[in-house]
Parts: C-alpha cells; structure tokens; sequence
C-alpha cells in the first residue's frame, strides 16, 4: 500500500492544492505531485481536475478521499492509543484463520516476540466469516472489504470449492457441481 502517495492526496485533496498539502506535510510541491501522480497511475484514474482556475477532484478522487481520510485518522488514533497505553497492562489481541495462521502467520509472530518481548500477543483462531465475537485488536477475517467502523483492505482473493474421493466425484450427483461457478471469499 503506498502509504506516502495516499498521505499526499489526502493533503491535496483536503486542501485543493498542492502548494497547501505540501506545507501541511512540510515536503515539496514536486514531491506531493509524483505522489499524487504514482498513485493515479496505480489505480488508472485521474483523480484531479487540474485547470489554471485551480483543482478539482474527479469522480474517483470524490470517492476515495473520505475513505482515504478516515482510515489515516484511524492509524492516527490507534497510533496515540498505542504510544500513551501502558502496554504491560494489556495484550495485543489478534485474530487470525487457522490455514493462514499455521501457514504464514506462526513464524512471523516468533520473530514479533523475538525482537519486541515487551508486547505481549494473544492469538485467537477460528473457521467463522466475518467478524468473530470478542474485543480484538487486528484481525484477519474472510468477508468483503468494506468501509466502515473498522478499517477493511482486501489481501488477497480465496477460491473456495468442494473436494471430495475419486469414486465420489465420478457420481452423477457431483457432476452437477461446476466449481467455476463458485464465487471468490474475499479475505480482508
């Protein structure tokens, strides 16, 4: 995720103007300009008007930019949340799918704990869609990126489809089964 070009056109876009984002974030017009433009050229969208009258944003740009606003001030609270708790009095809560916590998860969480032993983690896991129950802080979960309370970016897409054995497959029955048909799990 370009963290930098999306920090540039949400000074720009808040602003109008490159010159004021640019203050805003004390970088340099030019630079705020290859952000934007980087980031443009990522999604395939203009996402300003520019005109000697000034700037404008597009269709895209009114689209993305409260999204693009609320998540950097999420990260900013959170990040003023974590800096002034004690982390001693509380683990950091993450939930993660079991085939990708035992897959991937497992030993970067190892190598977390090596280099910061001061964060204590609890790890829950289980085979649930969406949101599971409880107060965590991180989650992965199966579902459809969406906007809202919390914060949803999609990771990755996930083709679920049947198995089954050889003499169970051959049958009449599950011929009728086209697992092309089967639509995607997204996992955000």
């Amino acid at each position: 995720m370009p963290l930098n070009a999306l920090r540039a056109f949400e000074a720009v876009g808040r602003y109008l103007s490159f010159t004021a984002g640019a203050q805003a974030l004390t970088v340099t017009q030019s630079a705020m300009s290859r952000h934007v433009s980087s980031l443009e050229d990522l999604i395939g969208k203009p996402l300003f008007e520019r005109s000697a009258s000034g700037l404008k944003l597009t269709p895209a740009g009114e689209v993305l930019l409260p999204v693009v606003s609320k998540c950097l001030d999420r990260m900013e609270q959170t990040l003023n949340v974590v800096r002034n708790q004690d982390m001693e009095s509380r683990p950091l809560r993450v939930h993660i799918p079991p085939s990708l916590l035992y897959q991937t998860a497992l030993p970067l969480i190892h190598g977390f704990r090596r280099e910061h032993p001061e964060i204590r983690i609890d790890v829950s896991t289980s085979n649930v869609c969406g949101a599971p129950p409880g107060n965590l802080d991180m989650m992965i979960v199966f579902d459809r990126p969406n906007v809202g309370d919390m914060v949803t970016d999609l990771l990755w897409m996930v083709r679920v489809a049947p198995l089954c054995s050889p003499p169970r497959g051959n049958s009449t029955r599950a011929s009728r089964w086209k697992t092309s048909s089967i639509p995607p799990i997204s996992c955000t």
